[in-house]
């Protein structure tokens, strides 16, 4: 075999191997919900009925623009405007020591995620991290702008049991919320988000420990307008 057929057969093996690494996690639609997405092709999605279960691996799946990733595992559709946006969130909480992002301690999160693209996105999620000698429990409430972390509310420590998550957009503010019933709920101070009108929302997992995470997913809603917003029969892709 000629040199030059060896250096031509190289860089053909080259670029297939880019092309297989590009095509992993291609979207999915899961009615009712929106589009599933995986950027690294390595977590697991189930759905029954009106619950949706999603499993990450012990490595660093995390959606953070200081962080410069962008790989945790999502469910996304369209809103324009107010909206409030609820979901029930269960499963594990149990993050063990070691943590697989640096500098960060070893997280599991699940909730709410808002996108305006990969530099602009809020999140709410039933979140726990391991805090020297034992689990934290508590509801985390972040704000992302301009590929930084401009807001955060993390003060609420939550029992360790399933909940239900309220994400309310009103106009440049977003107000978190959680409850233990769907009836009597407890609130942060809003936050600033400068979004555009026109975002994605939806659902993610967060992985920073070692070991596996799974949580499931029930009764997800967007309301606009004073009614439930049913747009996951027609989903699209996030543009991020």
């Amino acid at each position: 075999m000629s040199r030059f057929v060896k250096i031509f057969l190289t860089i053909l093996l080259g670029l297939a191997g880019i092309c297989m690494a590009s095509a992993k996690g291609p979207a999915l639609a899961v009615t009712g919900w929106g589009t599933f997405i995986d950027p690294d092709g390595d977590c697991h999605l189930s759905v029954k009925e009106e619950t949706v279960k999603v499993t990450v691996p012990g490595s660093a799946h995390d959606f953070a623009a200081e962080l410069r990733r962008w790989n945790s595992p999502r469910i996304l559709r369209g809103a324009n405007g107010d909206f409030i946006a609820e979901v029930k969130v269960s499963g594990t909480f149990d993050p063990k020591p070691k943590s697989t992002i640096d500098f960060r301690k070893a997280y599991n999160g699940a909730g709410i995620l808002v996108v305006a693209d990969n530099n602009n996105h809020a999140s709410l999620q039933r979140a726990s991290y391991w805090d020297g000698d034992h689990v934290r429990h508590y509801l985390n409430f972040e704000v992302r702008h301009g590929g930084e972390l401009t807001g955060e509310r993390f003060q609420m420590d939550i029992p360790d049991a399933a909940c239900w998550l309220r994400l309310e957009r009103r106009g440049n503010q977003l107000y978190a919320m959680t409850s233990e019933d769907a009836i009597n709920w407890k609130s942060y101070e809003p936050l600033d988000a400068e979004l555009p009108p026109k975002v994605k929302v939806g659902v993610e997992v967060v992985n920073s420990a070692s070991n596996e995470f799974a949580c499931d997913f029930e009764r997800f809603a967007i309301y606009q307008s004073g009614r439930r917003e049913d747009e996951a029969d027609k989903p699209e892709a996030p543009r991020e």
